[in-house]
């Protein structure tokens, strides 16, 4: 169901999710700390001009139900690339199927919630 790939650092792993972007897949990219979520969207945007959603939980509540909205209407539709970066918190509430999930070491609860975001269609190709 997954085909795992170990990065060592985040320039490798900034480079893999705009790599897949740019061949049509919605990447989600679980990170451990709203600052690392926010600076990883910046240098998206910076060094690949590549717009990212960002939901973490300091948004305010109700911009948060914003953020949580648009991302998961962002990856239903499978026509356009996406990259959403996000902490914790899409482990329980978003409901989404990401074609590419890359994820910080987190405990093995968190990453098991972190895998169920990912490759859900099981089209026999793992990402």
């Amino acid at each position: 169901r997954y085909n795992l790939e170990f990065v060592s650092n985040e320039d490798e792993a900034l480079k893999i999710a705009a790599a897949e972007y740019r061949t049509g897949k919605r990447v989600l990219w679980v990170v451990n700390t709203v600052k690392r979520c926010q600076n990883i969207a910046k240098r998206l945007k910076k060094e690949h001009e590549i717009n990212a959603l960002v939901y973490h939980s300091r948004f305010r509540l109700k911009d948060r139900k914003n953020k949580h909205e648009a991302t998961v209407e962002a990856f239903k539709q499978t026509e356009f690339s996406q990259i959403a970066i996000t902490t914790q918190v899409c482990e329980m509430s978003l409901d989404l199927d990401a074609d590419v999930l890359i994820t910080e070491i987190a405990p093995i609860p968190s990453l098991v919630q972190r895998f169920g975001r990912s490759n859900r269609h099981l089209d026999g190709k793992p990402e």
